[in-house]
């Protein structure tokens, strides 16, 4: 299969302040879309792009788009790797904000380990406080979260001090070993049985003494 490749850098688009530009010009496989889009719009793009497409998680917060679509898996992977190359061990903060690998859990461990600071804060704006903050769900979201104390080593000590997130943080933190060693050999099935435990609530002493 051919190399897959794209121009150095993304068109320079200025949105509408009270609209949104669509761009289909750069890369014959890939769709950009710069600023708000309406509900009714957003509804008929996805129709659209459901059957020819799918949608880029990541690439949009690198290039200050709303949404970027691509044609196929390959292209999405090779845009992915393109923009958002992955950072080597212990190359820090930026460059793993700069990744493939952030995502909702992560950057709620960055903006609670480092400082609700931007980018992380306008990333994850109101999901990184209580209630209940983003956590991980899957092996996908959870390696990620090892993606970023890959990055940044120096956080691996205070990851303990994620109990204090949520009831379901302490729960997942309590177990992180496990999670670790069942990631660690890609037993997908047993982070997921893992992570869904850890949704549970903790049952109240009285039931738990069967009163």
């Amino acid at each position: 299969m051919a190399k897959i490749t794209f121009p150095d850098s993304p068109p320079g688009v200025s949105s509408p302040a009270d609209g949104y530009t669509v761009v289909d010009t750069w890369h014959p496989d890939v769709t950009i879309i710069y600023g708000g889009v309406p509900i009714d719009a957003m509804m008929a793009l996805t129709r659209q792009w459901r059957r020819n497409g799918l949608f880029n998680l990541a690439v949009p917060r690198i290039i200050g788009a709303s949404m970027v679509i691509c044609r196929t898996r390959a292209v999405s992977d090779a845009l992915t790797a393109w923009f958002c190359p992955k950072p080597a061990p212990g190359a820090g903060i930026a460059a793993w904000w700069r990744g493939p690998d952030v995502g909702a859990s992560s950057a709620v461990m960055a903006c609670r380990l480092l400082g609700a600071s931007d980018p992380f804060h306008v990333y994850i704006y109101g999901r990184c406080v209580e209630p209940n903050p983003a956590y991980p769900h899957d092996a996908a979201d959870l390696g990620r979260c090892f993606a970023l104390l890959e990055a940044c080593p120096e956080m691996v000590a205070r990851v303990p001090e994620m109990a204090a997130a949520s009831p379901t943080w302490a729960r997942i933190v309590a177990r992180w070993a496990e999670l670790e060693k069942a990631l660690s050999v890609d037993d997908s099935a047993a982070v997921y049985a893992i992570l869904r435990k850890c949704e549970e609530p903790i049952a109240d002493d009285a039931r738990q003494n069967g009163d």
